[in-house]
């Protein structure tokens, strides 16, 4: 068994550095999922999904992350700093526009990689899960992308991660590959993962964010 379906460790990585991160409002994903993507998805299709796998590269992730709320974990990719506590709570406090809009989303964790200047930012969508009405909301929430950059720049797809159905949009702009996704299972809040990545180092970070989605998973599948 990998050391991701085993490992059940909560660790920090120490980040002392000077983080730059300017215009962030969502996050980043990979070009490789474009062919699961279709632009009138919505919904709960949890049924219709198709299971994703991916090739985990353990030499290629940090500790693992793990967010008790939803009941779900993962491991972040090994250049990712989890952020101080202290600048976490500036950035919870400015909210993005998603977050005004759901003031049940929680922002619980932020990874950076300064090399990069990419990263992955971790939330617990409260109210959000499996055998909820999640049509009305997510609809809600892809609007909310639609609005900010474009109807046409915001494309949408279903999958299973670890019999873990996944929402995901995907959104590209002049400088990042954004790439959100909406972790449900039934009776668990949902896990919103936010993965930005500059345009200029996808290459060199693609097997890095491969591994770690591939690690999404219930606590219990860790054990």
């Amino acid at each position: 068994m990998n050391r991701f379906l085993r490992d059940k460790r909560v660790t920090g990585i120490d980040y002392a550095g000077n983080i730059r991160i300017k215009s962030i409002l969502l996050v980043s994903c990979w070009l490789l999922l474009l062919m699961f993507y279709n632009c009138g998805s919505n919904g709960n299709d949890n049924a219709k999904a198709e299971k994703l796998s991916f090739e985990v590269n353990d030499s290629l992730l940090g500790p693992a992350f793990e967010v008790q709320a939803a009941n779900k974990l993962l491991y972040p990719p090994s250049g990712f700093a989890s952020i101080p506590d202290s600048l976490l709570q500036i950035f919870i406090k400015q909210q993005t526009i998603l977050a005004k809009e759901f003031a049940n989303i929680e922002l619980v964790g932020m990874f950076f990689d300064s090399l990069y200047n990419s990263g992955l930012m971790v939330s617990v969508f409260n109210d959000l899960y499996l055998g909820s009405d999640t049509t009305v909301i997510i609809e809600k929430y892809r609007n909310s992308l639609e609005e900010f950059y474009g109807a046409d720049q915001v494309k949408t797809g279903d999958f299973l991660i670890n019999d873990i159905y996944v929402k995901n949009f995907l959104i590209t702009d002049s400088l990042y590959i954004r790439f959100q996704l909406l972790c449900l299972s039934e009776n668990d809040q949902a896990m919103e993962l936010h993965y930005f990545i500059l345009k200029k180092h996808y290459q060199q970070l693609l097997k890095a964010i491969e591994s770690s989605m591939g690690t999404i998973q219930l606590i219990e599948q860790g054990g």
